[in-house]
Formats: C-alpha cells, structure tokens, sequence
C-alpha cells in the first residue's frame, strides 16, 4: 500500500482553528474573537504512506471482567496504552468498538503529519467518473490516460479514494475538529475507525 492519507476537518458547531502561536485549537465560531480562519470543510495535511501504519484490533476480556486490546499479531496494546494513544478513555472505547461486535476495528497509527501552510479544497481533488451532462464534461471534468475523473463534491464521513489532477491516488480522511486539533497538535497517536478501505489492509 503506497497511498498518502490526506487529513479532512469536518464541518459543524465546532471549528477548528489555528491560533498565532501556531497550535491547534477549537471553539464555537462565536467565541473566534481574533478572528483566526476556521478549517473546517478544509484538507489540512498529509501522511506519506511510510510515516504510517494499519493494524487490526481486537477487543478481548479478561478475568476482571476489564477489555485489554492487541493490534495485529506482532504488536499488543493493552488498554491503558490504546485510551492514552487515541485519546478515547474505557468507555468511548468500548463504545466506539462495539462491546457486542467483539470490539473489532483498525488502529491508524500515524508517524508524521505533514501540516499544509496553505489548507487545501475538496475541489481541488477529483473520484473517478462523470456526471453524464455533456455541458459539465467540458467544464470541470478531466480526462486521465483516457480515463474520466469529476470534481469531488463531497466529503466523506469515513474515508475514501481521491485524485488529484495528475491521476495519483490518495485516502481522504474525515476526522471531527476537536480530534484533529489532538493530532495537528502531536497529542493523539493512533486514529481508530470501525472500517478502513480495501488497500488499507494490504
């Protein structure tokens, strides 16, 4: 798997900010009162493919009655490890994973994250096919080793494959605000997601 990881900040209530010191930091748009530039609906960086990691994770219980987790078979994390790594305590954890869906799910631990000095837009990137209007065909549509790709016109609420205008592929991942602050500021380690996409397992 060589895809990058493109980091998207979903809209909502609560947005993102970069303050002047150069730290990540949310609020209602409301309480913005120096006048920072919201990221929401935003791509803010980037993992190279090198700089992370999928594992499995399985939820196990042990003789108290308490989960302890493994990613994979070489690497284990018992609880205290993964709640301090993805930020989410016992109980988001066991939630989040489904305590009565063997608390199955995928650890994306991310190495590095490339922070973009100028955000990207969703309409910068494209999926493959077209809107079968001839009128949008010759407007925003382009055509890549005589392959169709159209403009993407929306996020997605998990993750999805994106491309850009040369044809190279990328995973556009949608993180909530108050997550992503903790990853752009270097205080969350793992993001964890019930599903990933196909490639993500190889």
């Amino acid at each position: 798997m060589n895809l990058k990881l493109l980091w998207y900040c979903t809209k909502g209530s609560l947005k993102l900010y970069k303050t002047r010191d150069g730290d990540y930091t949310t609020m209602k748009a409301k309480d913005n009162i120096f006048g920072y530039e919201e990221l929401n609906g935003k791509i803010v960086g980037e993992t190279e493919y090198r700089d992370y990691i999928v594992m499995n994770v399985f939820g196990k219980i042990d003789e108290n009655n308490k989960p302890y987790y493994y990613a994979d078979y070489f690497c284990s994390y018992d609880e205290d490890e993964l709640t301090k790594m993805s930020r989410l305590n016992h109980d988001k954890l066991v939630k989040y994973l489904g305590e009565y869906s063997g608390l199955v799910g995928y650890a994306i631990q991310i190495g590095y994250l490339n922070i973009f000095e100028q955000p990207k837009e969703l309409k910068d990137l494209y999926v493959k096919g077209t809107y079968h209007n001839a009128e949008q065909m010759f407007t925003d549509e382009i055509q890549i080793d005589g392959e169709w790709f159209r403009p993407l016109k929306k996020a997605p609420q998990n993750m999805m494959y994106v491309y850009d205008k040369d044809g190279v592929k990328y995973v556009l991942i949608s993180v909530h605000p108050e997550w992503l602050a903790m990853i752009l500021n270097g205080l969350k380690d793992v993001e964890l997601r019930r599903k990933v996409l196909k490639e993500m397992k190889e």
